[in-house]
């Protein structure tokens, strides 16, 4: 039972192309709950400790994607609506009116007990607070990210990688940059001559320390990423994103399709 539950939900958030948004309640109507809690009575204390054990590793793989917040309820929801999907095909098999066979009626009981829990799972509250980034961060992640400081040249975890895949945003794991697009400089930190999506960035003008520059920053988390000069290739429009490492997390090409990332493949065909 709990081998079927934990291979159903990897395979769902293992899905990275979503093409649908569904919206879904937190709470279970009156008739819901009570068919929930006969279910868990049918079915006794071993079959709901196994669900609760599958819907942690659920959990956890998500997390783990550090997806954004938008993203991960996009996802659940596709999910709960897969689930739905699984239970009306079940039951389209058989007349109304039939009794099902037994093995049939217990897949649909815990597909509908699945939906319940799914349903009552809230992601909406993933984004990270303060003490939280605290926490995942290092203290130069944080600073960088939160506060608009720069590393250390030269030394920095990327400014030399070259290996094949994306950078993806440290907080929210928004896909940011790709290999393809990045080239050595003397400068000391990661350079690229442009982002995978204009859509993932923001930039605005920066004043500070007597410069004018035009600082990047990634749209949904907010965290500084670096700046943006034009000193780079001709042939690629002349701009270089000056990005610090501590902004970033690099994904290897070999490793996007296990951490959610299977749509960035073709950037290396």
């Amino acid at each position: 039972m709990k081998n079927f539950i934990v291979t159903l939900l990897i395979l769902f958030a293992s899905i990275s192309t979503l093409e649908a948004f569904a919206e879904n309640s937190k709470t279970l109507s009156q008739n819901d709950r009570k068919f929930y809690e006969k279910i868990q009575q049918d079915f006794g204390p071993s079959f709901v400790n196994s669900v609760d054990r599958s819907l942690e590793e659920y959990t956890d793989r998500m997390n783990m994607f550090r997806w954004s917040e938008a993203k991960k309820v996009e996802s659940h929801g596709q999910i709960i609506m897969k689930v739905e999907t699984m239970i009306q095909e079940l039951l389209m098999k058989y007349p109304q009116d039939s009794k099902l066979p037994k093995e049939v009626n217990q897949r649909y009981l815990v597909l509908t007990y699945l939906k319940f829990e799914l349903i009552m799972l809230d992601f909406s509250d993933s984004a990270q607070k303060e003490s939280e980034l605290r926490e995942r961060l290092t203290s130069v992640q944080y600073e960088v990210t939160q506060n608009s400081a720069t590393e250390k040249p030269f030394t920095n975890a990327y400014v030399d990688n070259f290996e094949e895949g994306i950078y993806v945003d440290i907080v929210d794991g928004t896909v940011l940059f790709s290999s393809t697009d990045k080239y050595k400089t003397n400068t000391g930190w990661p350079a690229f001559t442009g982002p995978v999506s204009t859509d993932a960035i923001d930039e605005f003008e920066d004043l500070r320390y007597n410069m004018q520059r035009l600082e990047v920053k990634s749209r949904l988390s907010g965290s500084h990423l670096g700046h943006i000069f034009t000193d780079g290739p001709q042939e690629t429009g002349g701009l270089r994103y000056c990005i610090n490492s501590a902004s970033l997390e690099f994904i290897p090409k070999a490793e996007l399709e296990f951490r959610g990332y299977g749509d960035y493949l073709s950037l290396f065909e």
